[in-house]
């Protein structure tokens, strides 16, 4: 083979080692083009070197690559492989557990400490087999160098490094359990602004690199994980690049003219060209990551480009601005991931973070923020309204930022309301040498804004009694007046909390999202870290990530919010009892009943005790212990604790408050699950008449009560009806919630589950799969509601005889709910009892009848004889024993239905 081919094979090899998935994919398409002899040897190389884990490496070649490989390597009768893998061997304390990744040069590996002093999870990185060369080495004991010089919080730790027997330098390293930070961005669905305050905490690790010295040089999302705690940790220090050694003063020695350790879609023109690598380097591919994060796309399209085209790109193309590049991607998606609306979206990333983003990239280093710093400085400027760097410095932009920081400061929109206000800053601030006039402004200051937090309560549905509308705009106007509030930063914050609760009870969260984080904010710079303002606006956000279905996110925040309230009231206050009723709801969500009936036990037992037995408090209590009762199954109590809770509503309520009628809804579901079908559907529609006339027709809570009224419609029998409410009530959830909300996968599932009553299951089918599928994405993986939707799902395939698939998932839907419910439960013997059925269909009698048992002896106990579940059992216990040829016990069975039927 002549020495050009072979140095254009290792080029793409070297590039695309550090790629994966599509990117590797079309980059080896492309850099091979019109030779697919060459793009078969590329392919053969790479293979070999992934496959080094598992069999002796140069095995699968031909004797002329192993010549050429071993040629390469340098020295290679010390630094060669001879064993197969690492799992299971130890490096100084650890061993070696499994292999996690794999880049350009290194292997990382799970291991962990084998001395005995104490648990501890690691993560070692060594030279991957193949490309052990004497560069090489040289450059990988520079990265423990590098990464022994960083101890910073958001950049992962060195612990340890040492040298195998076969001379191969490793480095021992902090364990990040996490994903990559665009990953984690769109799982958990982070705002624009909570975006940048994640990217914020990447550039300041960056610039304390920086400082040190250090060029990270590919800083690309594949680098950057975000733990399960949220915290962010760039990785892979081993392509860095020392700005100079503080021991001697000289400079280590330039990447070798052809080696490639960088990503093309993060690559900086100087990288592409070969100029000198500088701390701006990392600017431009912070500047990438910064893209990704806010359009999730690339500013250039290198697809199916060769080298020297994505060279050319990368030196000379324009970046397309992200908000213009948003709107030739998926911009529903793209905006549903940030929880804005399409068109908010566009108009956020317009101006200046189109123009922040578009200055760190610059095709120019010279031309890019001048330090990371900068680039922190021109972030804070963003958040906090002010002129930015990346912009043009002109009076009108500067006058336009002033304008939009005091929007209702200088407009003449709502006179009555900037009136109120308006006296209510002047009465505040007005410099008087009188101390008594003060004191009397003072206390006029007082009274208005007692009078507009009233005004704005109004806003609330509960208040307003469904003039939804006027509701709105006032909420609106105040909005507005309340951020022209700086000076008074208590009650701006004050009235951006009750504000952002009206909007909240109107399901309209982007609205209500931008309030509750500007009132935390203000709080926190106002009072500090802990206090009862900022443990309030910390829970407004808690209920709203709940009520958007990000369930594990408001988990930990009501958890933090717990611990700051025990430090300022106690562990018995009605402020503790609050936040422990919401967790408790978030819990039940989750699938965790156990825990959520124990909190909401506390809830209530504080609540008694400070607020009386027959406060509306203890009624909220009360549901919510009904509730858990319901889905563990103890139907009697959770009965009588509704009505209870009902009772104390009708007494100390309005007779249309959304309270009622969510118990209503509530106890509504419970006597459907009794069979009481009429009942239920009486409740359901009282429910839905308080429902629409505080928020409208278009509301989560309408669309769940209408969810549960179309099941007792199914469960009638009314088939039609009930599929009809159940499409109604989808497009009311995809409107309000997304694409992706557990209730819709809920809605989904009903609506499959109304085909399949109707022995339609070919239409039934795809709506189950899609309910699965939405179901194991949004909550965890063992939740009961995800064995439910796979139980359901498997029935469909059953009766479609697509056995083996309706098997596996009937397995797994008994397995979750074995796992969920430790005593009898109506889903567990249900579940069980579907798995017995399939049973019968593979002729394992034996298996059937155990399985049919346990599922009626469980109906029996929660349901008694009469209740059409335990009837279902009998019915199948008989046939079972027809076709098992068991004539007795069949018509023992039998005679048990027709004694009920009498």
């Amino acid at each position: 083979m002549k020495d050009s081919q072979w140095e254009k094979i290792k080029t793409i090899v070297d590039t695309a080692m550090v790629l994966a998935g599509e990117e590797k994919e079309s980059y080896l398409k492309t850099a091979c083009q019109g030779s697919p002899d060459l793009l078969k040897e590329v392919q053969e190389l790479l293979r070999s070197i992934e496959e080094s884990e598992k069999i002796n490496f140069l095995e699968p070649l031909s004797g002329r690559y192993q010549e050429l490989i071993v040629a390469d390597m340098g020295n290679n009768a010390e630094n060669t492989y001879t064993g197969a893998t690492y799992i299971g061997k130890e490096f100084g304390a650890y061993r070696i557990l499994e292999s996690i990744g794999e880049g350009g040069m290194g292997t990382v590996y799970k291991a962990e400490r084998t001395d005995g002093e104490f648990h501890h999870t690691v993560a070692i990185k060594l030279i991957k087999q193949g490309v052990d060369s004497k560069e090489n080495i040289r450059r990988f004991k520079m990265e423990r160098e590098v990464l022994a010089r960083l101890n910073h919080p958001n950049i992962a730790q060195l612990f340890d490094g040492g040298v195998t027997t076969e001379g191969i330098p490793y480095l021992v390293m902090e364990f990040v359990d996490g994903v990559p930070i665009d990953q984690y961005c769109n799982k958990h669905r982070l705002t624009i602004d909570e975006r940048l305050n994640l990217f914020k905490k990447v550039c300041a690790a960056v610039q304390y690199a920086h400082n040190n010295l250090v060029i990270h040089r590919d800083l690309k999302n594949q680098n950057i994980f975000v733990n399960q705690n949220g915290v962010v940790k760039i990785l892979d220090f081993g392509v860095a690049k020392l700005l100079a050694d503080p021991l001697d003063g000289t400079t280590l020695v330039e990447t070798q003219p052809g080696q490639r350790f960088w990503t093309p879609q993060y690559a900086a023109p100087e990288q592409v060209k070969g100029a000198a690598i500088t701390t701006a380097t990392d600017i431009y591919t912070l500047g990438i990551l910064l893209y990704k994060l806010l359009a999730d796309a690339y500013p250039l399209d290198l697809k199916e480009k060769n080298l020297m085209e994505i060279s050319r790109a990368v030196q000379e193309e324009a970046a397309v601005p992200p908000s213009k590049k948003i709107q030739q991607e998926d911009l529903k998606t793209c905006a549903y991931l940030r929880r804005i609306s399409s068109s908010e979206l566009v108009k956020t990333l317009s101006g200046d973070l189109d123009a922040l983003t578009l200055k760190a990239i610059r095709k120019e280093p010279e031309y890019r923020y001048h330090s990371v710093g900068q680039l922190l400085d021109d972030l804070d400027n963003y958040q906090k309204k002010l002129p930015l760097v990346a912009r043009n410095d002109t009076i009108k932009y500067r006058i336009g930022k002033l304008f939009r920081r005091h929007k209702m400061g200088i407009s003449v929109a709502a006179v009555f309301l900037i009136l109120a206000i308006g006296f209510a800053v002047f009465y505040s601030y007005r410099i008087t040498a009188e101390r008594t006039q003060a004191q009397l402004e003072a206390e006029k200051a007082t009274e208005v804004t007692e009078f507009m937090l009233g005004l704005f309560e109004a806003g609330n549905p509960n208040e307003a009694m469904g003039d939804t509308l006027t509701a709105r705009h006032l909420l609106r106007l105040g909005t507005e007046q309340a951020r022209a509030l700086n000076r008074q930063p208590e009650v701006q914050a004050q009235m951006l909390g009750v504000i952002g609760r009206a909007y909240y009870s109107l399901a309209l969260y982007e609205n209500a999202d931008t309030l509750f984080t500007q009132a935390l904010q203000i709080n926190r710079q106002t009072y500090g870290e802990v206090h009862p303002e900022v443990a309030k606006s910390q829970r407004n956000i808690a209920d709203l990530y709940r009520a958007q279905g990000v369930f594990n996110i408001a988990d930990s925040l009501y958890s933090e919010v717990l611990v700051m309230q025990e430090n300022l009231f106690g562990k018995d206050s009605p402020e503790i009892a609050q936040t422990l009723n919401s967790l408790a709801i978030t819990l039940r969500h989750m699938g965790e009943y156990e825990t959520a009936d124990s909190l909401y036990n506390k809830a209530l037992t504080i609540r008694k005790t400070s607020l009386g037995t027959s406060h509306p408090l203890v009624s909220e209590s009360l549901s919510g212990l009904a509730s858990t009762r319901y889905f563990l199954g103890d139907y009697e109590t959770s009965e009588n604790y509704y009505r209870e809770a009902l009772q104390i509503q009708r007494n100390t309520l309005p007779e249309n408050h959304s309270r009622i009628a969510t118990t209503l809804n509530d106890l509504g579901a419970l006597l459907d699950s009794k069979a009481d079908y009429e009942a239920a559907e009486s409740l359901y529609l009282e429910a839905l008449q308080i429902q629409t006339a505080l928020y409208g027709d278009v509301h989560p809570y309408v669309a769940l009560t209408m969810n549960n009224l179309a099941v007792t419609m199914a469960n009638q029998g009314k088939m039609k009806e009930a599929q009809e409410t159940y499409h109604k009530v989808l497009e009311i959830q995809r409107k309000l919630l997304g694409e992706q909300h557990p209730r819709i996968a809920l809605t989904l599932n009903n609506l499959g589950m109304s085909f399949y009553f109707n022995g339609d299951y070919a239409s039934a089918e795809p709506y189950l799969r899609e309910a699965v599928v939405m179901s194991e994405a949004i909550l965890d993986k063992n939740h009961p509601d995800v064995g439910s939707n796979l139980n359901n799902l498997a029935q469909t395939l059953f009766n479609l005889g697509q056995l083996t698939e309706a098997s596996q998932l009937q397995e797994r839907a008994v397995s979750i709910h074995q796992r969920a419910f430790t005593k009898p439960h109506p889903r567990l013997a249900r579940s069980i009892h579907n798995l017995a059925k399939i049973k019968v269909k593979q002729h394992l009698f034996a298996e059937s009848e155990r399985l049919f048992l346990e599922a009626l002896e469980q109906r029996v106990e929660l349901l008694g004889n009469d209740h059409p579940d335990t009837q279902t059992s009998f019915r199948y216990l008989a046939e079972l024993y027809d076709t098992w040829n068991k004539p007795e016990k069949a018509a023992e069975y039998r005679a048990l239905i027709a004694s009920r039927n009498d």
